[in-house]
Parts: structure tokens; sequence; C-alpha cells
């Protein structure tokens, strides 16, 4: 069974977000290069999304589909159909974009 790529791109940052509380404070550089390392793994997760993702095929790919609530009906599914890849790479870059800049001035915490 392959892993579900695309539920640990899209979950990682909030579960590594509720484990980031748990960082002590001080000192001050522990708890920003832990949110810098933490940024790096959705990224690294995009580029491995990135080299599965066949672009000369027209259909959703990567999909994942679990039954959630079976007796309603409701699905959790996902797929890419590679329109937002390019919008994944530029989140991605935004937030270690922002986590450097917190840590040139640490003043904007």
């Amino acid at each position: 069974m392959d892993a579900p790529i695309l539920s640990l791109i899209l979950w990682s940052p909030l579960v590594f977000g509720l484990l980031l509380l748990l960082v002590p404070s001080e000192p001050v550089g522990v708890p920003r290069r832990t949110a810098i390392a933490f940024s790096l793994v959705p990224f690294l997760l995009s580029l491995v999304m990135l080299g599965q993702f066949d672009s000369s095929v027209g259909t959703l790919q990567l999909r994942e589909s679990v039954e959630w609530m079976p007796s309603l009906g409701v699905r959790y599914s996902l797929g890419v159909d590679g329109s937002p890849l390019a919008g994944a790479a530029h989140d991605v870059a935004d937030s270690d974009r922002a986590a450097r800049q917190l840590e040139r001035h640490p003043e904007a915490r």
C-alpha cells in the first residue's frame, strides 16, 4: 500500500503546529529552528508528490479515499489533477519565507 502522501501534506502542518506548542519558548532560537524544520516536512513531501505525478495523464492522480461516516455515505477523498501543484509549491515557499522573516525580526512574533 502506498503512503497517503496527500493526507500527509495536508495534515502535517496542523500536527506539527500543535507539537510546536510543546516546544519551550526559551531560548528563542529553539522554537524558530523547530518551526523551520517542521515546515520542511510538507515541502519535501510535496517534492515526492511532484515526482509521482504524471503530467501526461488528464485525470485525478494520487487518489486517496476512505469511508468516514458510512451510514451517511460520507467519504474522505483527495486527488490531484495538476492545477494545485503550482499553488502547493507557492504555499510551502510562503510558509518557509514567513518562518525566516520571524527569525530575522523577533519583535514581529
